[in-house]
């Protein structure tokens, strides 16, 4: 990993579409995952935007290390029998992204989808400060030793969610540092409003923009100027506080839908 200065880079994390099924007993999910090549492609309002507001910004899709049996091109970045169950495959995913981190990086921040969003605040975490004796007992120590890569300046979760599984609570207490964003559709069935917002909470610099879709990365100008905004924001070193994220009326009124 490079230490000297560079354009902007930011790790774009794919998510999982999820099917759900209630049951008496339990909420699980199933569906087909996606790729960063997918992701790539879904997101290109975005990049295009982003690389016109913050020139020379470099996009880094990787894709999921677990791909789905008798599938193409379909992966996911852990197995678990709910949202709020136990993630099997953790260390493999995190092993992943330290490697990206490691031979592209450092990023400046990660703009996550779904279960992309959820990996991109524990990395968020993992990347804080003063959080490393308590997330080596989740993940493999060799992880956490070599990491070396400085705490991100961003971090944008679309329909993100909260890893609940009591052992994942080392992630989330204390509240992140990372300047977060976290674009929530009040119609979405997935991952519901609530669940995004409980992930919201665990950062100290938390801000929801609510816009009227379903599941997805919505690509309409007010959405994605609005996220273009914070990250170049971000990236420039402008949002070094929450007051200084509300105080600019250019942004949005980011609790309120319209």
């Amino acid at each position: 990993m490079s230490t000297s200065p560079h354009p902007p880079r930011i790790l774009m994390l794919h998510g999982i579409f999820f099917r759900l099924c209630i049951s008496t007993y339990t909420e699980t999910f199933s569906g087909s995952t996606q790729s960063g090549s997918l992701f790539n492609i879904k997101t290109t309002h975005l990049e295009k935007a982003l690389k016109k507001a913050i020139p020379g910004v470099r996009l880094l899709y990787p894709t999921a290390p677990f791909e789905e049996p008798a599938s193409s091109n379909k992966w996911t970045w852990w197995h678990a029998e709910s949202l709020g169950s136990e993630y099997s495959g953790l260390p493999k995913t995190f092993n992943n992204i330290v490697s990206v981190l490691d031979h592209e990086g450092p990023v400046d921040g990660i703009i996550g989808f779904s279960q992309g969003a959820a990996a991109g605040a524990m990395v968020a975490a993992l990347l804080d400060h003063g959080r490393n004796d308590a997330t080596s007992k989740i993940l493999d120590s060799d992880i956490i030793s070599e990491l070396k890569h400085p705490p991100l300046k961003f971090l944008v979760c679309y329909s993100g969610f909260k890893a609940s599984w009591p052992m994942y609570r080392p992630f989330y207490e204390p509240c992140i540092g990372t300047p977060s964003l976290h674009v929530i559709g009040s119609l979405d069935t997935v991952v519901e409003e609530g669940m995004s917002r409980d992930l919201a909470d665990c950062f100290q610099h938390g801000n929801v923009y609510l816009h009227p879709g379903g599941h997805i990365v919505p690509i309409s100008k007010r959405e994605v100027d609005a996220v273009v905004h914070f990250v170049a924001g971000a990236c420039s070193g402008a949002l070094e506080s929450r007051e200084a994220i509300e105080d600019d009326e250019d942004v949005l009124n980011m609790d309120l839908p319209f």
